[in-house]
């Protein structure tokens, strides 16, 4: 089966890889190592995470019998220790991000005492090219000092004309 999964991993890039463009490379063994290793282990199943709509598309992946195929054991559980530190941190997040949304990114990162967020309203990840976000950056490159209210609040206005 796991044989089976390598030859015809196509499939798994609706969903559940992203690099699967032809001009990204992945090495698959240190892709799998990682996953099987540091991420697995400490990971519940993704179904008490999902929202309606999201069970039958991503409950029972692929990723979670192909690590009973690669035996890389288990890493050191630090590595699922979320992060701690009062360094400030710019955290740059999309309103509309699948994979990481804002709620679940600030649970795990309030260990990030100092941090700072930008949401942008629009956008679902990416967000730093965008005018608002990449203009936060810049003066907070300058000046890292946390703040706490979003500096990109509003949608941009669409013209219809």
């Amino acid at each position: 089966m796991f044989a089976q999964f390598l030859r015809y991993e196509d499939p798994l890039c609706l969903g559940y890889r992203t690099p699967c463009l032809p001009a990204v490379t992945v090495a698959l063994g240190v892709e799998l190592s990682m996953l099987c290793r540091d991420i697995a282990p400490f990971s519940v199943g993704p179904r008490p995470r999902l929202r309606l709509g999201f069970d039958d598309a991503y409950e029972d992946s692929p990723w979670w019998w192909v690590c009973d195929s690669w035996p890389v054991g288990s890493a050191d559980p630090t590595v699922a220790t979320p992060p701690a530190s009062d360094v400030p941190t710019l955290v740059a997040l999309g309103r509309f991000a699948p994979y990481s949304p804002e709620p679940a990114t600030r649970r795990a990162l309030a260990g990030l005492t100092a941090a700072s967020y930008v949401t942008d309203p629009e956008r679902p990840h990416n967000v730093l090219p965008r005018p608002c976000a990449a203009g936060v950056r810049n003066r907070w490159t300058d000046k890292p000092e946390p703040f706490t209210d979003n500096p990109c609040p509003k949608e941009s206005e669409i013209s219809w004309t």
